[in-house]
């Protein structure tokens, strides 16, 4: 007796897989830019380290990027276990998770950092661009 694999079955594991790569990212992306931010905003709000105040943006917008990232793992996750075909991560995470990364391209490209700045614009925009031209992801 032959058993036949549709595409669906096929792709579950990669995608449960996938979002638990990127749900461990993200995570661990949140617990290490929330102890730095733990640090410098008391500080910033009391009026102290005011010319941290690019690093705050920058830090805060790396926050953004994990916090999507970690929520694009879990979408995944709940995509891949039950089995979805389409809309895998619904909502605007992934515009959320582009644009904090074109933002801290940006940045990056402004203080110097040419080839990380462009590599961040360009994998922002990709991530951008994929959510708003398919319900695939």
């Amino acid at each position: 007796m032959a058993t036949s694999l549709t595409g669906s079955s096929q792709r579950r594991p990669v995608v449960t897989a996938l979002g638990a790569i990127l749900s461990v990212l993200g995570a661990a992306g949140v617990l290490r830019i929330s102890t730095m931010l733990a640090f410098l905003l008391p500080n910033l709000a009391e009026g102290r380290f005011q010319f941290f105040s690019h690093q705050a943006l920058f830090q805060v917008m790396w926050a953004v990027f994990f916090i999507s990232l970690l929520i694009t793992g879990i979408s995944l996750i709940v995509s891949g276990v039950r089995g979805k075909r389409r809309d895998l991560v619904p909502g605007l995470t992934l515009y959320f998770l582009g644009a904090s990364l074109m933002i801290n391209g940006f940045l990056l490209l402004m203080y110097g950092y040419p080839l990380y700045g462009g590599v961040a614009v360009i994998i922002g925009a990709l991530a951008a661009w994929v959510e708003w031209s398919t319900e695939v992801v």
